[in-house]
């Protein structure tokens, strides 16, 4: 159920492991909402165009998108948004010694009235 987006400028991919980065969010999820690690979905989307403040060259951002069903406490979205945010600034480690990044995390809540889901699964021959 947790639906989990990064975007992030393409000046920010080189020798990136993102996937690195997912685990740690779904493992740091999981454990401070209470949700089973197996339902997590997450994917990181590199925009073709983007525009970071006035243009100027050397800018870049990260926003990460976490949504998951309503109900959680101010203090669990909280400590969610922290966490994400301290595992955004560690992923990038030394790339703000050579561009500004802003970073943001948004926590969203998904109504379950409208949220609908199945899983298809292989079938044993």
């Amino acid at each position: 159920m947790p639906q989990i987006t990064l975007e992030h400028t393409a000046n920010l991919q080189p020798d990136r492991n993102w996937d690195t980065l997912l685990s740690q969010l779904h493992d740091q999820i999981a454990g401070l909402a209470g949700i089973d690690v197996d339902i997590c979905k997450s994917r990181v989307l590199v925009p073709d165009t983007y525009r970071v403040g006035d243009g100027a060259q050397g800018k870049a951002f990260a926003h990460l998108t976490i949504r998951i069903f309503a109900g959680r406490s101010p203090a669990v979205k909280t400590e969610l948004g922290r966490a994400g945010l301290a595992l955004l600034k560690n992923h990038l480690g030394t790339a703000g010694d050579t561009l500004d990044i802003q970073l943001t995390v948004e926590i969203l809540d998904i109504d379950r009235e409208a949220y609908f889901q199945d899983r298809l699964t292989p079938t044993a021959t």
